[in-house]
């Protein structure tokens, strides 16, 4: 499949978004109007679902005209796009900071936590989801996903199953998120989520994958709409006015969360899905009016290389900050930026030509042997 060069800036434009976002944690006070701001960086992973959403679905009807078995195809180009890259990440992890020791972003793993990150499931435990490779609770949603996309290429065959899909989604996001609250039945299920500390388990329900369900079926319906072509006129003719709309959605959200209140603390609890329906417009832009946004080659490149910089930037963020704690006072922010974003820009880059592009040729090789192995073995003439 062609590669969209709109598609990837916008993945660039998310991974710099989570890159901001962990950048402001290490450097910024968490009390600060910046920090308040910054803190819609963490928006960048629904960004990532939405994409991922779309881009799998314009992938396998690609695919599966010409993939003898396109389920069994699918699930080899995702695995082998997704887990040697995590192992890796798990590797170069643990041998700097040791088996059990924190990576700089919270507690340190146990052993018992490597078999959930092996199998990439670390989302299906409170205490796992990102203590051996900092984010991997996003990996580990995004191939829960995975799992269920072949009931979704069954049953979501056009516009109006996706959308009845992004409706049952988003009804049971909202209500699987009341019933842990403190309105509902906080006290008698939090205990079911184990021992570990109340903000993990919060945290664990904010992350998984039924809280961000709806954020992937956006991006399916995205994806339906655009193969519709119903929406081709206008947004070509009103893409101005859509840019309008998606940064005053961004300032309403800003505006109603740094003043608190009852709506703040509401809007916050589902900042994913309020997030999923805004993230979609400029999703929406890229897909109909690729002109429309930014396509200069270092943020395509970001992009294209984005799964090596969200694994790789935690590491060098965190070495940068150790290494310049308490020296610059209030240039900690600039300093640390202008130093880890090439840094983790390059390192990127060069685990993209090198290992990534390697596994790519190997799974286009795999893929063309299984599409051209005999189903049954001939038949014995003796």
């Amino acid at each position: 499949m062609e590669r969209s060069k709109s598609l990837d800036s916008v993945r660039g434009i998310a991974v710099l978004m989570v890159f901001f976002i962990h950048l402001s944690q290490k450097t910024l006070p968490i009390e600060s109007p910046a920090f308040s701001i910054a803190k819609l960086g963490s928006m960048g992973v629904q960004l990532f679902f939405l994409i991922s959403a779309v881009t799998i679905l314009m992938s396998f009807n690609k695919h599966k005209a010409i993939d003898k078995k396109p389920i069994r195809s699918f699930f080899v180009r995702r695995s082998m796009r997704i887990i040697p890259i995590y192992w890796l990440g798990i590797v170069i992890y643990t041998l700097l900071f040791g088996v059990l020791a924190s990576r700089g972003w919270g507690d340190g793993p146990e052993a018992w936590h490597y078999p959930w990150h092996f199998a990439l499931m670390s989302m299906l435990h409170p205490e796992t989801q990102s203590t051996v490779v900092p984010g991997g609770w996003s990996i580990s949603v995004e191939i829960q996903f995975y799992l269920l996309c072949p009931l979704i290429f069954m049953t979501i065959k056009n516009l109006q199953t996706a959308t009845y899909f992004l409706l049952v989604t988003t009804i049971f996001a909202l209500v699987y998120r009341l019933v842990f609250s403190d309105i509902l039945y906080a006290n008698e299920l939090m205990p079911l989520l184990g021992e570990s500390p109340e903000r993990n388990r919060y945290k664990f329900l904010y992350r998984s994958l039924p809280s961000q369900m709806p954020v992937f079926a956006c991006g399916v319906c995205l994806y339906f709409i655009k193969d519709s072509h119903r929406l081709t006129g206008f947004v070509n003719s009103n893409t101005f006015s859509l840019w309008g709309v998606f940064f005053s959605l961004i300032f309403i959200y800003i505006i109603i969360t740094i003043n608190g209140g009852t709506l703040a603390r509401a809007l916050e609890t589902y900042a994913h899905i309020y997030f999923a329906f805004t993230l979609a417009i400029p999703v929406a832009i890229a897909l109909y009016r690729p002109s429309s946004i930014p396509t200069f080659h270092a943020l395509q490149q970001t992009g294209r290389a984005s799964y090596s910089f969200y694994l790789l930037h935690f590491l060098v963020l965190n070495s940068a900050t150790e290494a310049l704690a308490d020296r610059l006072n209030n240039y900690q922010f600039f300093v640390t930026l202008i130093t880890t974003l090439p840094i983790t820009y390059f390192l990127s880059q060069l685990m993209a030509i090198t290992i990534e592009a390697k596994i790519n040729r190997m799974t286009k090789g795999m893929i063309k042997k299984l599409n051209n192995k005999p189903e049954h073995a001939p038949l014995s003439t003796h």
